[in-house]
This record gives C-alpha cells, structure tokens and sequence, in this order.
C-alpha cells in the first residue's frame, strides 16, 4: 500500500509548481517523490520507502541538502539557485550548516 506524507509548504511558501509529479525531498534520508501538484500550502510525498521504524510525527522533509543542492532543484525548473533561494518565505524552517 501507498503511503502519503503531507508537508507544510507550497507554491505560496516560494516552491514552485513546476515541481508537481517530478520534484523529490528527502525524508529519512531517503529520496522521495513529490506525489500530485504542488499546491498553495502543501506537498504530498510518496513515503512508501521510508522504514516503519523511521516514521514519527516530528519527522521534517528536507527539499534543499546536501543530496538534492539548490542547484539540482533549480536545473529541474530551468531556471537558477539564486531565484530559488529568492522566492522561499518566511514560514519555511531553514538550517545552515558551516561548510
């Protein structure tokens, strides 16, 4: 069986639609699919391969890290980092690691 994961970020959020049905985030490490259109307020992830073990309600989904750079992201909406960066809002949890 499917299982679905709903985020709390959207096109209003900055993340663009384009990413419907092709976008990926990570989510225990693992990469997975955006599932359906990006919407106003939320992302459907297909997390049907994410261990059982690793599920829990505090579980965050990262779309920007080390695996997937704001580089991969934007290459696969044709466009730049730098407009990617730009467009993201306010009530998007952000978590910067020194280099």
């Amino acid at each position: 069986a499917q299982k679905i994961a709903i985020t709390g970020l959207g096109y209003a959020d900055g993340w663009l639609r384009s990413q419907s049905n092709k976008g990926f985030a990570y989510v225990a490490g693992v990469k997975v699919p955006i599932a359906g259109r990006v919407s106003m307020d939320m992302i459907a992830l297909d997390i049907t391969e994410v261990p059982e073990s690793a599920l829990n309600p505090r579980l965050r989904a990262e779309f920007i890290n080390e695996k997937q750079t704001v580089d991969v992201v934007a290459g696969s909406c044709d466009t730049i980092g730098y407009e990617i960066f730009t467009r993201l809002g306010t009530r998007i949890a952000r978590s910067y690691r020194a280099a």
